[in-house]
């Protein structure tokens, strides 16, 4: 599957938000965690990550700049218009790559099974999804959590509470 093939709903995450219900309640699941390190995979980001009284890891604020190159190449640009958008998606992929690789978020919210599946289809970002588990589904958001390994400490245990 290619990144051309997907269409990406953008609303899914902020409406889960904006209801209050869904995904909020869902992430609120996290509750034994002292601090949530939130990541989504979705074009946008809402207010969801303070409503649950955590903490943003990406490097942007969603996967605006894959959603933008994706309709842009839907648009059936040049030759050098269209590299310069793959540029941009692989730059976007790879941000987000290092997102979870390296700040290992406590939770990742995926706005709807389309981003999933572009996650799946890439492998970098599907390798770096692989220590993550579904938690649950509100409101075509999903909710991942990290596992942590036997001879790593539980997610969050070497932060300080929030306040």
């Amino acid at each position: 599957m290619t990144d051309r093939a997907l269409s990406f709903p953008t609303g899914a995450l902020e409406a889960a938000g904006s209801r209050g219900v869904g995904a909020f309640l869902v992430a609120r699941r996290l509750w034994w965690l002292p601090a949530i390190l939130l990541l989504a995979i979705a074009a946008r980001v809402n207010p969801l990550v303070r409503r649950v009284h955590g903490s943003w890891v990406g490097s942007t604020f969603g996967l605006w700049i894959t959603q933008m190159s994706l309709a842009a190449l839907a648009r059936g640009p040049n030759e050098v218009e269209a590299r310069t958008y793959e540029s941009y998606l692989r730059l976007d992929r790879q941000m987000l790559v290092a997102d979870i690789v390296n700040k290992r978020p406590d939770a990742i919210l995926v706005a709807g099974s389309p981003w999933l599946a572009w996650a799946r289809s890439n492998p970098d970002v599907a390798a770096a999804l692989a220590p993550y588990r579904l938690l649950a589904t509100a409101d075509d958001v999903m909710v991942f959590t990290r596992e942590a390994a036997p001879h790593e400490p539980a997610p969050s245990s070497d932060r300080p509470v929030a306040a």
